[in-house]
C-alpha cells in the first residue's frame, strides 16, 4: 500500500459508533469543542456584523485555519453569509431558526417557576414581555389572587 492510499484510508469516515447517540450533554466532558467553537463564532459575527474571518478567530482566540473551515461551514449551511469585502453577517437560515421562538406561545418556558415565585414574592402580577418596536409583547405571566385583582383595577384605568 502506497503512503497515498494510506492517508486517503485514514480520513474516510468509518461506521456509526453502536448505540444511540446522546441527547445532551451531560459532563463538560461531552461538549464537542468543534460545535462550541462555531456557537461562539456565532455570537461573534451577530455581536459584530461585517467582521472578517480572520477577526473571529482572533476574537475566539483560535488558529485562523480552524476559523476558516468552522466559518466555511456555517457559510455552506446558510447560517453565516461572507459579503463580498470577506465580512460576515448573519445568514438566513440563522434567521428561520431564531424565527421559530417567535412562534412559540411562551418562548421561555423555564422561567415560568421564577415569574411564580416572583409573583407570590410580590403578591402581585409578574410578567415577561418582547419590546418589537414600540409595542410590548406579554409572553409569559404569574400571579396571585390578590394580584389579579389589583392589576385588573390599574390596568382598567
Amino acid at each position: 500500500m502506497t503512503t497515498t492510499d494510506q492517508r486517503s484510508r485514514a480520513t474516510r469516515p468509518g461506521p456509526c459508533p453502536a448505540g444511540p447517540a446522546p441527547t445532551h450533554a451531560t459532563t463538560s466532558g461531552d461538549v464537542l469543542s468543534t460545535v462550541q467553537h462555531g456557537l461562539r463564532a456565532l455570537e461573534v459575527i451577530a455581536a459584530e456584523e461585517g467582521l472578517p474571518t480572520k477577526e473571529v478567530a482572533r476574537r475566539l482566540g483560535l488558529p485562523p485555519a480552524t476559523a476558516y473551515h468552522l466559518v466555511s461551514t456555517l457559510v455552506h449551511e446558510g447560517y453565516v453569509w461572507r459579503m463580498r469585502d470577506g465580512g460576515l453577517i448573519l445568514g438566513d437560515r440563522m434567521a428561520r431558526l431564531l424565527s421559530h421562538l417567535e412562534h412559540r406561545p411562551n418562548p421561555f418556558p423555564e422561567l415560568q417557576p421564577v415569574l411564580e415565585d416572583l409573583a407570590r414574592a410580590c403578591g402581585d402580577v409578574a410578567v415577561i414581555g418582547r419590546l418589537v418596536g414600540n409595542h410590548v409583547f406579554i409572553t409569559s405571566a404569574a400571579a396571585t389572587p390578590a394580584g389579579v385583582s389589583s392589576a385588573s383595577k390599574r390596568w382598567a384605568r
